[in-house]
């Protein structure tokens, strides 16, 4: 009987360690996954979506080769304040970056995007606007709108419906 307990405890120690050793082997799996790989100086362009949700862009990463597994980065972006803030446009993203570095490039407003600041001041006609919109870029955009001289089509043509029409003469 002695035999057949110290097998029992044997057998159990060695069901123990091989748990262990599993949890082990996966948190050094999932901390290599989430702090990312060798980085090898390789970039790859992503394209977000506007509107994308994290779904979407882990998708997008795994496609792209910069992450393993979806569902880890959709919790790690969950829990390290990624959702939510993530801007669309394309993204050069290297090769071996961590979640971390992955979600503040994928978050952070794109450089290259070209802002015009243009100041209109009270009082200045469609012509005085075009001229400023065209000294900022914007000539393509707003030249089109200022020709119509603030007329626009009228909603009613015709008579006015259970209105008298007078005329002076």
């Amino acid at each position: 009987m002695a035999s057949n307990k110290y097998k029992k405890r044997r057998i159990g120690f060695v069901i123990l360690l091989l748990l262990l050793l599993l949890i082990a082997v996966g948190v050094i799996t999932v901390t290599g996954e989430i702090n990312g790989g060798k980085k090898t100086g390789e970039t790859v362009t992503v394209s977000i979506a506007q509107g994308s949700g994290t779904s979407a862009i882990a998708q997008e990463l795994k496609d792209a080769g910069l992450i393993g597994n979806t569902t880890l980065f959709k919790l790690y972006s969950r829990t390290h304040g990624g959702d939510g803030r993530y801007q669309y446009g394309d993204f050069t993203l290297e090769k071996g970056s961590s979640y971390q570095e992955l979600i503040d490039a994928l978050c952070s407003t794109v450089s290259y995007r070209e802002t015009v600041t243009l100041t209109l001041p009270e009082g200045w006609n469609s012509f005085q606007m075009a001229k400023a919109a065209a000294e900022a870029g914007l000539a393509r955009e707003f030249l089109p709108a200022a020709k119509t001289r603030g007329r626009s089509r009228p909603v009613h043509r015709g008579r006015i419906p259970g209105r008298r029409q007078c005329h002076r003469l």
